[in-house]
């Protein structure tokens, strides 16, 4: 009798502390997510009261003359044939005058040269530089964008993966935004495009994760540790990014765009996250298994590349979307009523990414715990390889778990800095 009132107390206990996570976690979130604006939207009230927490006040739309300060788009490519013609000819398409495009093919064994050959024969807009071995201390795409903004010209750089496709008027939109902000860093939240309702559940999976722990819709808070930094599309104000070393404090992050914004919002950057809406879609993995094999380097940056820590932390990952089921499904009656809140709950913050999922599918809202299955074996089949390994294995490059560490968060520029200065 004793032991079975333990375990209905037990058994609560922990599907109450479930619970009373996920309250934390929406009331964290939810705030600045709701007010997070969108950038082809006139500014409202939302729009202006982020403004207000950066201390700046919004609204302001800069006409593009002369005076117009050059933007230099920088694209890493590593074997993209396929996706890179569709992203450079919405780059040519751009209604900003004042651009230059810098594409970098980082070590491509397709057509990728080729197709960066004619293009620059085309338009003198576009220039091309080839990677034929990588430098020792860099990751491949780290280096490649590191070499493009070193032959950049613009007092702004726009750094953007190869498979983003851009509206006509986007980066002349997000320049002018970023210039009316005074930001440092501006990064857009992008539309994403899914074709299949199971890979949908996983990416809502993915990015709910990145909404409630990382929070980057908070990034514009000064106060905030909160950062912005998403791959498709990374806008950094030249002067402050070569000020704090560009690439070179990130040259072994794994999540390159998360730790560059990182490391310039510890710096001191004015950052923010926008809706893009529909001028700026991507199709980050087209199946389910592209993303469990694309995620094997996702998870470990947060765990400091140490993959035991990814492993204790992976049933807790579980049981916090998986917990709230079992609660209703298999609790007592009194246990019930706790998963059924943390469902609600999970449930309205899985609807905001609603606004950024195409299309939208039926059921779409109830099929995290299906996600979060996928997601939770992608991090375990993560954590795993890179503990056999004793290293991270990407884009047929190995990179030992220990160099990786001594790398994260600039500390290897840090102290350079420090021993160039004492001398």
């Amino acid at each position: 009798m004793t032991g079975g009132i333990w375990l209905f107390y037990g058994w609560w206990g922990l599907n109450l502390a479930t619970l009373m996570l996920w309250v934390c976690l929406a009331l964290l979130a939810l705030p600045d997510l709701a007010r997070m604006p969108k950038l082809h939207a006139a500014p409202g009230e939302a729009e202006q009261s982020c403004a207000r927490d950066m201390g700046d006040a919004m609204g302001l739309r800069l006409k593009e003359t002369s005076d117009t300060p050059l933007l230099s788009v920088v694209v890493a490519a590593r074997n993209e044939a396929p996706a890179l013609p569709r992203t450079l000819a919405a780059l040519r398409n751009q209604t900003l005058r004042q651009i230059e495009i810098l594409v970098v093919d980082d070590r491509s064994t397709d057509d990728t040269w080729s197709i960066l050959q004619r293009l620059c024969a085309e338009d003198p807009r576009f220039r091309a530089f080839r990677v034929h071995e990588l430098p020792s201390g860099w990751l491949g795409k780290n280096h490649a964008l590191h070499l493009g903004a070193s032959h950049a010209r613009g007092r702004w750089i726009l750094f953007m993966d190869a498979d983003v496709w851009v509206a006509p008027k986007l980066l002349a939109e997000a320049l002018r935004w970023a210039a009316a902000q005074r930001l440092d860093v501006l990064t857009l939240a992008p539309t994403l495009r899914v074709r299949n309702g199971w890979l949908e559940a996983a990416i809502r999976t993915f990015v709910l994760n990145f909404l409630a722990f990382i929070r980057p819709q908070s990034a514009h808070r000064a106060r905030s540790r909160a950062y912005a930094g998403i791959g498709a599309f990374l806008l950094v104000r030249r002067s402050f990014y070569d000020e704090h070393g560009g690439h070179i404090p990130v040259r072994m992050a794994v999540d390159d765009d998360a730790a560059l914004a990182r490391w310039l919002k510890r710096c001191g950057a004015r950052e923010q996250m926008v809706r893009a809406g529909a001028l700026c879609e991507i199709e980050w993995y087209t199946s389910v298994n592209e993303m469990i094999l694309g995620m094997e380097k996702n998870p470990l940056p947060a765990f400091h590349y140490h993959p035991g820590y990814l492993l204790l932390c992976i049933p807790l990952l579980a049981w916090i979307y998986l917990g709230p089921w079992f609660a209703l499904l298999v609790g007592p009656a009194s246990v019930r009523w706790l998963g059924v809140v943390t469902i609600v709950i999970i449930t309205t913050l899985s609807s905001v990414l609603n606004d950024v999922i195409r299309p939208i599918r039926p059921f779409a809202l109830i099929t995290w715990p299906v996600g979060a299955v996928i997601v939770t074996f992608a991090y375990l089949r993560a954590a795993i390889l890179a503990w056999r390994r004793g290293a991270l294995e990407w884009r047929d490059t190995r990179y030992p778990l220990s160099v990786l560490r001594a790398y994260q968060h600039g500390g290897a520029w840090v102290e350079a800095q420090r021993c160039a200065a004492r001398d």
